[in-house]
């Protein structure tokens, strides 16, 4: 049983409307191999690795994301300042 990153992942992504990505099943994906056949063949250090290449990937999409949405926020706040 895990900690329970993907379940609060899932709905806190779902409150914030943003999609989810769970990186162990991008990492199966992208490698065509699963967690323990790289675990077995790499090692942890090799696993951490790959999930870091991927994470950083993943990270730059987000943070992409988050520009356009704040600055989807600004544009709507400009568009709407003074109408009260």
């Amino acid at each position: 049983m895990g900690s329970g990153k993907t379940s609060l992942g899932k709905r806190l992504a779902r409150k914030l409307d943003l999609s989810f990505v769970d990186l162990d099943l991008e990492i199966v994906r992208q490698e065509n191999r699963s967690v323990p056949e790289i675990f077995r063949d790499e090692g942890e250090s090799g696993f951490r690795s790959i999930e870091k290449e991927i994470l950083t990937i993943e990270k730059e999409i987000l943070e992409l994301r988050l520009r356009v949405s704040q600055n989807e926020f600004y544009i709507y706040k400009i568009d709407h300042e003074g109408e009260k």
